[in-house]
């Protein structure tokens, strides 16, 4: 069965959106696949909350129209970006694990983290997938 890991981020209160996910995209996302190699997830789907004043991006790459938050309250959501991260099945999940929590690639992995995410807002949940696909459609990939 393949596993998944849900990681959801905060950005740090000094920085900017558009800081926070050029840092995760272009410093973060690289060093996590260079230092874990064949170790790295099957899949490492980002997605970041629609933010207020970030209409150009909206627009690029968001549903236009549609409010950031469509239920809910907003001060419930902490966090700027999940990560979902999937795995080929709990042996793959276990070694990634293992890998990044070991002493060298731990700190290299951390200090770049910290330097645009809140750290002590990380939340890391262990999730397993199940997935319907509208038989009608097809699946279509998207980025």
């Amino acid at each position: 069965m393949v596993q998944a890991l849900i990681c959801l981020f905060s950005k740090r209160d000094d920085i900017s959106f558009r800081e926070f996910r050029d840092a995760m995209e272009n410093r973060f996302v690289p060093l996590l696949e260079k230092l874990t190699g064949p170790l790295f997830p099957l899949t490492y789907t980002r997605r970041y909350i629609a933010q207020d004043g970030n209409d150009r991006e909206r627009h690029r790459s968001g549903p236009l129209g549609l409010p950031s938050l469509v239920v809910g309250e907003a001060d419930s959501i902490t966090w700027d970006a999940l990560v979902e991260s999937t795995f080929e099945d709990d042996l793959h999940l276990q070694q990634f694990m293992a890998f990044i929590n070991e002493s060298e690639a731990a700190e290299e992995l951390m200090e770049c983290e910290t330097s645009f995410s809140d750290s002590s807002k990380l939340r890391i949940i262990v999730m397993e997938n199940n997935v319907s696909v509208n038989k009608t459609r097809g699946l279509k990939t998207w980025a």
